[in-house]
């Protein structure tokens, strides 16, 4: 905390676990940090259920907030790599199924794991028993990924 204290000049890093259907995706974040005067209530509401910690634990905390200067981003699932620009990253709509993405993927996968087999024998012209091992590897608001 010290250093930052002295420099507000900061990268942060987030990377998916391995073995999730984003592993290898990430994104990095370099800019300035800024204090927080207090946490928007409908972050308080997610950081409680996230975190376990109480309201007021969170509240009496002290909070800064990274200015991205400069953004990169990595998505293995679609191939690309990129520095972003910070006003169309400021803009960017989170996956709406991102907190239950796991979930309904466990769910399609298990659940439609014949009708899924199916889909990839007909997308592939292949037999239905060469893709019986089909799985939903992604679910955004545009589709899934199939492998």
């Amino acid at each position: 905390a010290g250093d930052i204290a002295k420099s507000r000049s900061v990268s942060f890093s987030a990377q998916s676990a391995a073995g999730s259907a984003q592993a290898g995706c990430s994104v990095t974040l370099i800019g300035q940090l800024s204090d927080c005067a207090a946490l928007p209530e409908d972050l308080l509401k997610k950081m409680v259920k996230r975190t376990g910690l109480t309201a007021e634990h969170l509240v009496s905390r002290s909070w800064v907030k990274l200015e991205p200067e400069h953004v990169h981003v990595v998505d293995r699932l679609s191939a690309t790599e990129a520095w972003v620009g910070t006003e169309d990253f400021a803009a960017a709509e989170p996956n709406p199924l991102a907190e239950d993405l796991g979930e309904v993927m466990q769910k399609l996968n298990v659940e439609f794991r014949h009708d899924l087999a199916r889909l990839a024998a007909m997308l592939t012209d292949t037999n239905e028993s060469e893709t019986a091992g089909s799985q939903i590897l992604s679910v955004d608001p545009l589709g899934f990924d199939l492998a």
